[in-house]
């Protein structure tokens, strides 16, 4: 399974995961890194800088630990594309 430990957010996760190819540690250069695509700025104020610098730096487990924060702040608002939906 790609994701474990992901109930509200799990939708969206798997929906960023596709649209990079499931790649937990791509960076492209768009603002956004890792399989969850973080920006910058919402990693570290959810703490992630415990971890990595960078969200595509950081493990699997490291980025689900993150959007599991994000998801307890935001809400699905967090993902606006998806979470629009829910």
């Amino acid at each position: 399974e790609i994701l474990s430990g992901l109930v509200g957010s799990e939708m969206c996760i798997r929906d960023s995961l596709m649209r990079v190819g499931g790649d937990w540690s791509i960076n492209t250069g768009n603002s956004f890194y890792g399989g969850v695509q973080f920006s910058k700025t919402s990693w570290d104020a959810m703490g992630g800088q415990e971890f990595a610098a960078y969200p595509h730096q950081a493990s699997k487990a490291e980025q689900i630990i993150v959007a599991e924060r994000l998801e307890d702040v935001q809400g699905m608002g967090a993902w606006p594309v998806c979470g629009a939906g829910y």
